[in-house]
């Protein structure tokens, strides 16, 4: 919800004037409210008031949303467990039940605290659709932002929103306000995927604020959306043709994935495949897929091993003519998620774009995409968006942190196409008293994973992380292959 404009003074009085939730009970300005999977707990949540643009006098108020889950005990601890959405502009609150059960052993004395980022979620969200909705099913399938539907989500969210007010240190300052309301001095940060660089951001701003730092996924200073798109695709994919080359039902049924992968994209290349759809209830419709739209959703499938093993399935299918199995999951009724995948395009188009595009040249993504099977597709497709896309300028010094003396838990997946354990080893610099914890056939974000969470709860309960047995992240295997 949008506020009206309100003074500084008037907006820090409505702020700070709530009580102590761990010692005096909750806020006023909390209320009882209820989320799916959490009917068995205590939730509290809040609209908070910030300005988008801290540098004006007066303007434009938005809403902060946010989640409370109280601890299982009646003592709780001072310091809360902030959990933080990749992306991004990924949404947190919708996945409320999941974060509460993902850190129910570290929640017996602690809140847990979940805040949707200024344009995601129920925080006045920067949605775009860059489909033409479910009268047209075939345009699910598209590239990653057309042009046509670039230019009119500019438009109508230019009306409501400046859009260069959207980076990570405005989000950094808004969660800075919403725990100051909520009367949190000290907490303790886990964030996953775009979310560790939230966090992480938070950290750097507000290091006496932070007792513990979990990062899954780990999207370090020097990382630059999308450029190491290509090569790090590249490994995880060889990482499974490998595994599927030494399993035997996996072998026999696709003796030769990268050839065939080799010969879909030809094809691609030669003439788009043109594909019927006919989801339920909607008009029959073809969806265009192109070489560049292929392999960066073949990318993404290698996110999660449940979608990774199907992969060879996918890629197999396509070498025979057939498209169905890989365009289904991106059209609603046939197989997509109906409410799409979580993320606010126009907070990821505002955040990347000032953080990320303005510090790569071409020059740079025509080196990276060489001689790979995505090339330059989705970086190419990004620098043009980012031409359109209002967002801020930020000088040099901003991606310069200094060192934080917090300690850290940082958790990879050894097959992950985006996030690869190097990421995680190069934040190390930064954090000198992180550990980091890889999980050798783990894909994006591999934090709910039983040992990974063992690993999680333990941290957050001591606050160290010299007594963590870490051997259990070796035993982590790949789920079947899918087979025909």
């Amino acid at each position: 919800m949008k506020f009206p404009m309100a003074s500084g003074v008037a907006l820090t009085a409505l702020v700070l004037g709530a009580g102590t939730l761990a010692g005096q009970g909750a806020p006023s300005i909390l209320q009882p409210c209820t989320r799916p999977g959490l009917e068995s707990l205590v939730t509290l949540c809040a609209t908070i008031p910030v300005r988008e643009n801290r540098a004006a006098a007066q303007g434009r108020m938005l809403g902060i949303r946010v989640l409370v889950v109280r601890p299982d005990s009646g003592a709780e601890l001072p310091d809360p467990i902030v959990s933080v959405p990749g992306g991004p502009g990924g949404r947190i609150i919708s996945a409320a039940g999941g974060w509460a059960g993902l850190l129910k052993g570290a929640r017996g004395h602690r809140a847990l605290v979940l805040i949707d980022p200024r344009g995601t979620g129920e925080s006045d969200p920067l949605d775009c659709d860059m489909s033409d909705g479910p009268s047209h099913p075939g345009s699910y399938v598209h590239a990653f932002a057309p042009t046509a539907r670039l230019r009119a989500c500019v438009d109508s969210l230019s009306r409501i929103a400046d859009l260069t007010q959207y980076t990570t240190d405005a989000i950094a300052d808004d969660m800075a306000e919403v725990l100051t309301a909520l009367d949190y001095e000290r907490t303790n940060f886990f964030g996953v995927s775009g979310g560790t660089r939230q966090s992480f951001v938070f950290a750097t701003r507000f290091p006496t604020r932070v007792r513990t730092l979990i990062l899954g996924g780990v999207v370090a200073p020097q990382f630059r959306i999308p450029l190491p798109y290509p090569h790090d695709f590249a490994r995880s994919l060889d990482l499974l043709l490998a595994d599927c080359a030494a399993n035997a039902a996996c072998h026999a049924a696709y003796p030769d994935t990268r050839g065939e992968l080799v010969r879909v994209l030809s094809g691609l290349d030669r003439a788009p495949a043109l594909v019927p759809v006919s989801p339920p209830g909607h008009p029959a419709d073809t969806a265009r897929v192109t070489r560049g739209i292929f392999a960066d959703r073949i990318r993404s499938m290698l996110y999660s091993p449940a979608t990774a093993a199907t992969v060879p399935y996918v890629v197999h299918r396509a070498a025979a003519g057939d498209f169905l199995p890989f365009v289904s999951p991106l059209v609603p009724g046939l197989g997509a998620p109906p409410g799409g995948d979580g993320i606010s395009m126009g907070h990821y188009l505002s955040i990347t774009c000032s953080e990320d595009l303005d510090r790569i040249t071409p020059g740079e993504r025509a080196a990276e995409a060489q001689g790979t099977l995505l090339g330059d597709y989705r970086g190419q497709q990004q620098a043009d968006a980012c031409t359109l896309w209002p967002h801020a300028k930020l000088p040099a010094s901003h991606f310069a942190p200094g060192k934080l003396a917090i300690p850290a838990l940082l958790i990879s997946g050894d097959a992950d196409p985006v996030t690869p354990p190097q990421w995680a080893d190069s934040i190390k610099r930064f954090l000198p008293e992180a550990r980091h914890v890889v999980f050798p056939t783990g894909g994006h974000v591999p934090v709910g994973t039983p040992c990974a969470v063992a690993l999680e709860v333990q941290f957050l309960l001591t606050g160290e992380t010299d007594g963590l047995d870490v051997a259990c992240a070796a035993t982590l295997t790949r789920p079947p292959f899918k087979l025909p």
